[in-house]
């Protein structure tokens, strides 16, 4: 059988003779570790490969006959004329559903029909006159909502022509970005939007992949009123976040803490990218088109490997960074400049990071022997992976419900992914393989920590090595502390508070118990609290300090102090702090770490930080 691989066809060009430019996306090029050797994903991801063929004979059609009737893997692009009659069948189809009415009549019709049907059933039955046995039998007929799938608006199939219909089918057939399995799931899609129904979040995708945004807003304008209040209450509640979370790049120290320290090649490319993106939007757009024209992409997409889209909108605001989970900030005059291009730095870097990490290990696992197609679960397994080692954790039960928890915490995902990576529960769960490459991963970071600790306790910093400290693990010169682990000593600090019973101070070195008997009345509930306080959202934070009075440290409220804490950026905050401690150079040794992920603060000789800064991400 002819091997094919899966890559977009130029117009005109023989699909057999088409060679793709070579092109890479990391600072490793894909399939470098098998130069000289027939590239392990081009084999896979071909119809003679393992990945499309036993789809192919799923439905029925050998690789040839489902290239032929486009049903297969990429046929050729259409050409200009074909487009313009597509995106003329879109405009129309787009302007139908804007115009559509809600379903009332439509409604109201499907109902008439189905009592209709289920009266004659019912007569049917009674006219048998058995009993009550028939009057059992007659109920049952009558049970059931009248329309399952209700439609959101009026039918839109009459506004269009069939041949507007075709070209829109056509469309998808053809585009090159979707599997045959993808083309038939977006077809369904289209269909539900003749027929006024909103299709589910994944059809939304894939016809949002393959017309654009245009028709996605639209449907998603047609939603019940409650859904489309839930959006707008994520996004103003996230208004502070996104403000507070700019100005900087601290997504490789931070998030990508892991990869950045134990890959350094891979995170120099994600470098790279990040300040490619960060300064033009262009680019920004023009890496995913990019990415999705490699082989690894349609692995990765099935693996549940996360990549954001901030432009997308069909997956809603839960499939942002949690950073950037409103689209308002971004819009705020001078100031949403800035905030939209440290989203593009932020998003920029963890999605080069976690797409060249996924690339560099499943290429690896193909070297030894491992099949995508019958190894899912090692790949799904290897995403998973590499989404909790960036931030990116899974909320397991309460996935569903990622949204709401945003509102309430900073970073709910962020807190799972910490957590996780921390649980040798989490570890059991993994793949053989994966598990050995997480726990090797996790080695390396904590080796690559503890030297760094060492070099800094040499040249003169205190360092702190009792996890009952909340300076534990950190670099400290005079009132700064440098945190190097990016979120990872929080966890481990209240952790050893609460099993010891017991916590040391910053200032003189005291071993307190933790109890209400004895002062300062401190118990492992209070300490715990106090941990989760601080990872709450801005809002919530706020709301429960007016509540009681005062900030989470004990200082008293007022307006200014509330206003600079929920609308001046953290890194800028953290800097003015420093330069009240140690003075201008400030900008340097606080500044410059703190850019990029560290976490930095100035305390004075009090066990408390001078400005009390509640957020603990």
């Amino acid at each position: 059988m002819p091997q094919f691989s899966i890559r977009p066809q130029t117009q005109n060009q023989p699909l057999t003779d088409f060679q793709p430019p070579k092109t890479t996306l990391g600072s490793v090029p894909f399939g470098k570790e098998t130069e000289g050797k027939p590239d392990p994903f081009q084999t896979i991801l071909s119809p003679g490969g393992t990945l499309v063929e036993p789809g192919l004979k799923k439905l029925g059609v050998s690789a040839p006959l489902a290239f032929g009737i486009g049903l297969g893997v990429d046929i050729a692009v259409p050409g200009p004329g074909e487009l313009s009659k597509s995106d003329d069948a879109l405009k129309k189809l787009v302007d139908a559903v804007k115009l559509a009415k809600p379903a009332r009549k439509s409604l109201e019709k499907l109902y008439s029909i189905e009592r209709g049907k289920r009266a004659g059933a019912v007569a049917g039955i009674l006219e048998k006159a058995e009993g009550e046995k028939g009057f059992i039998k007659a109920l049952g007929k009558l049970k059931g909502e009248l329309v399952p799938k209700k439609p959101a608006f009026e039918g839109i199939r009459n506004q269009l022509t069939q041949l507007d219909v075709d070209e829109l089918f056509k469309k998808v057939q053809q585009f090159p970005n979707l599997d045959i399995y993808e083309k038939i799931s977006a077809s369904s899609g289209l269909q539900k939007v003749f027929e006024g129904q909103i299709p589910p979040t994944s059809q939304l995708r894939l016809l949002e992949e393959t017309f654009g945004s245009g028709l996605v807003k639209e449907l998603l304008g047609k939603r019940p009123l409650i859904e489309k209040i839930k959006d707008v209450a994520t996004e103003v509640l996230n208004i502070p976040r996104s403000i507070i979370t700019s100005f900087d790049m601290s997504a490789p120290l931070r998030q990508g803490v892991l990869f950045t320290t134990t890959k350094p090649r891979i995170a120099g490319g994600a470098f790279k990218e990040m300040f490619r993106q960060t300064f033009s939007p262009k680019n920004f757009d023009d890496w995913f088109i990019n990415l999705k024209k490699e082989p690894i992409y349609k692995l990765a997409k099935e693996s549940k490997l996360y990549i954001a889209e901030p432009g997308k909108l069909a997956g809603g605001l839960a499939e942002k960074e949690e950073r950037f989970m409103t689209n308002l900030a971004q819009k705020i005059p001078l100031i949403g400049s800035i905030v939209r291009a440290s989203e593009r730095a932020f998003v920029s870097y963890l999605n080069k990071l976690r797409i060249d990490v996924f690339k560099n290990i499943s290429n690896k696992f193909i070297k030894e022997g491992s099949d995508p197609e019958t190894d899912k679960e090692l790949f799904e397994s290897l995403a998973s992976f590499i989404n909790n080692a960036t931030g990116r954790g899974d909320l397991g039960k309460l996935n569903r419900s990622s949204q709401i928890l945003n509102n309430i915490f900073f970073s709910p995902r962020l807190i799972a992914s910490r957590a996780n990576m921390l649980n040798p529960a989490w570890y059991l769960k993994q793949s053989p393989k994966v598990r050995k490459e997480a726990i090797k991963t996790f080695a390396e970071f904590v080796g690559i920590g503890a030297t760094i600790l060492t070099l800094a306790k040499a040249s003169g910093a205190k360092v702190e090595t009792d996890p009952r400290s909340s300076d534990f693990g950190k670099i400290r010169v005079g009132n700064t502390r440098w945190d190097i682990w990016g979120g990872f000593q929080q966890w481990v600090r209240v952790f050893s508070q609460m099993v010891t019973g017991e916590r040391k101070t910053t200032t003189d070195k005291r071993i307190i118990e933790l109890s209400k008997k004895k002062y300062p009345f401190e118990t492992e509930l209070d300490v715990a609290e106090r941990f989760f306080r601080g990872k709450l959202a801005p809002v919530p934070s706020l709301a429960l300090e007016l509540l009681e009075g005062q900030k989470i440290f004990g200082e008293s409220l007022t307006l200014k102090g509330e206003a600079i804490e929920n609308a001046v950026p953290l890194y800028l905050q953290d800097i003015r702090d420093s330069i009240k401690q140690i003075g201008a150079e400030a900008l340097f040794t606080v500044g410059f770490p703190g850019f990029f992920g560290v976490g930095v603060q100035s305390y004075i000789e009090k066990n408390k930080p001078i400005r009390g800064n509640r957020f603990n991400f």
